[in-house]
């Protein structure tokens, strides 16, 4: 957040999750411990959606799988318990941040499931909603980003505990997977009929343009 790097739980070299907090000052060079956490937690997931910390799941000390959704703010240096997933707890998920909204997926549960799925956490109206699966296959650990109302996701271990080379693309704004793997094609926008860029194009024709000149004529449904 701003110049400060965040370091949340994980466990020591005795496998004990741990409670610590510490904050980076990239531009002093220095590192200062902050509050603990509420829990001991590791393989925890986090993110920062403006200006605040949000962290879901993990592991405590017990190794049970935890459900929590907290926030942190560094002016009050306290994580606020915000919600609680409606699922069950995990590690190893992806926590990701776009626009005024959180989005979560994938992950490993207590009975050793793996997911594939998305969800959308709104912290204004304090409400979490499922938006579809993932079309790539169940992972946990894998690596996440989000950028310009996209979200990319690669590696991670499946269910069989193979280990994954895949990169995908998920794109918020039609809910649209695309497969990043061996290809330089990128989307560039959608548009009407009439050339007007549109962002939630249910129930019309639209027009799919791509980075390397091509288009598409497609109808979504609502």
């Amino acid at each position: 957040m701003g110049d400060t790097a965040y370091i949340i739980g994980g466990r020591d070299s005795l496998n004990s999750a741990l409670r610590e907090v510490w904050a980076y000052s990239i531009s002093g060079d220095s590192w200062q411990q902050k509050n603990d956490l509420p829990i001991p937690l590791w393989r925890a997931s986090a993110t920062v959606l403006n200006d605040t910390a949000w962290l879901i799941f993990g592991r405590d000390s017990a190794n049970s799988f935890r459900d929590e959704l907290y926030y942190y703010q560094p002016s009050n240096d306290q994580w606020i318990l915000k919600n609680k997933f409606p699922g069950l707890g995990r590690s190893h998920a992806n926590l990701l941040a776009d626009q005024d909204h959180l989005y979560l997926s994938f992950g490993q549960d207590s009975l050793g499931q793996v997911y594939n799925d998305l969800w959308q956490f709104s912290p204004a109206e304090n409400l979490w909603s499922s938006i579809s699966n993932i079309n790539a296959n169940p992972r946990k650990g894998s690596m996440a980003i989000s950028y310009q109302s996209k979200l990319y996701f690669c590696t991670g271990i499946d269910q069989n505990s193979n280990r994954l080379k895949e990169f995908w693309k998920f794109s918020l704004a039609i809910n649209l997977n695309e497969f990043e793997g061996k290809t330089e094609k990128e989307l560039l926008g959608i548009y009407d009929l009439y050339g007007r860029e549109v962002h939630q194009p249910k129930g019309e024709f639209v027009i799919f343009l791509y980075s390397d000149g091509n288009s598409e004529k497609c109808w979504i449904a609502e």
